[in-house]
């Protein structure tokens, strides 16, 4: 369930989506998760919003890893939510081994941009084995740019202008991280979007954008 927006003046969000949450909403979906799987469906997030908008949903960092790519604060994320009241744990067996499968029961309060972006990578990734997910992950140009066990470099991805994973990119997104290139913050974008003059399509665009973390914090 998303929660209520505060841009503030700079348009950028008040509160960022805690990593937490973001485990919490992906673990939502589809009955349950490996923890492997959760890595992959979290970086997959992370590059739909970089591709599509521009933006990062964590800020987390991703090492390119023989199965993929990884990050240790996922991880460590994981492991401490195991004590939490929403996580719920049930042995299982992948490929013969004894392994934990992670749901949870409910999704969490995240910003409207945050929710969005992980429905959209989830969504296109829901019919996708463990295999199949860590395969598709070893395919992305972001990861196979990268020297093994180096950190991903979503910056560089997003200057490329390759999509990998995004069917498109967002109009307003190139606006927007434009102006904050220029240091402006988006606050030409906001004045636009409360005089209306942008398009319902837009509009709704500027206000999603607005909730996710800048590409370069």
């Amino acid at each position: 369930m998303a929660q209520s927006d505060d841009g503030g003046a700079t348009g950028l969000p008040s509160r960022a989506c805690d990593l937490s949450d973001i485990i919490r909403e992906v673990l939502s979906y589809n009955g349950g998760r490996f923890s492997v799987e959760v890595q992959k469906l979290c970086f997959f997030s992370d590059l739909y919003a970089v591709e599509r908008y521009g933006r990062r949903l964590t800020n987390v960092r991703y090492g390119a890893y023989m199965y993929g790519p990884y990050s240790d604060e996922i991880a460590d994320e994981l492991g401490n939510a195991e004590s939490s009241n929403w996580m719920e744990m049930t042995p299982a067996m992948r490929d013969g081994h004894s392994d934990t499968r992670y749901n949870a029961s409910d999704g969490a309060d995240l910003t409207k941009g945050c929710e969005h972006v992980i429905r959209a990578a989830v969504d296109k990734l829901e019919s996708l084995s463990h295999d199949e997910l860590t395969i598709k992950s070893r395919e992305s140009l972001p990861y196979k740019r990268t020297p093994g066990g180096e950190p991903i470099d979503f910056v560089d991805h997003y200057e490329r202008g390759d999509l990998s994973f995004a069917e498109e990119r967002s109009p307003v997104a190139r606006q927007l991280n434009e102006l904050d290139r220029l240091n402006e913050s988006g606050r030409i974008l906001r004045a636009a979007a409360e005089a209306k003059q942008l398009t319902p399509r837009d509009q709704q665009e500027f206000e999603l954008i607005t909730t996710l973390r800048p590409l370069r914090d």
